[in-house]
């Protein structure tokens, strides 16, 4: 499972999620990427998920699928809880 949090550096919110998926990891294996919207990859993935908001948290499975798991910042059992199914 791999782990993408889309964050922009002027989000004020962007740095908490930050911390939770770096605790997170602390505590589960899993791959663990951050891209910002600003570049090719996070504006492909911000058009390819409709997304609206930041942080947002895409999971990509062993199969390459990729679904919206959070908008916003998580509680961290929330994340230790996605990752650990």
């Amino acid at each position: 499972m791999k782990v993408m949090l889309l964050t922009a550096k002027w989000c004020p919110y962007c740095p908490s999620a930050k911390k939770i998926w770096e605790e997170a990891r602390k505590e589960a294996k899993f791959d663990y990427e951050e891209i910002d919207i600003e570049t090719p990859k996070g504006k492909e993935l911000v058009d390819k998920h409709s997304v609206m908001s930041i942080p947002t948290t895409i999971l990509q499975d062993e199969s390459g699928t990729q679904k919206v798991a959070f908008v916003g910042v998580p509680t961290k059992q929330k994340a230790l809880d996605l990752v650990k199914k």
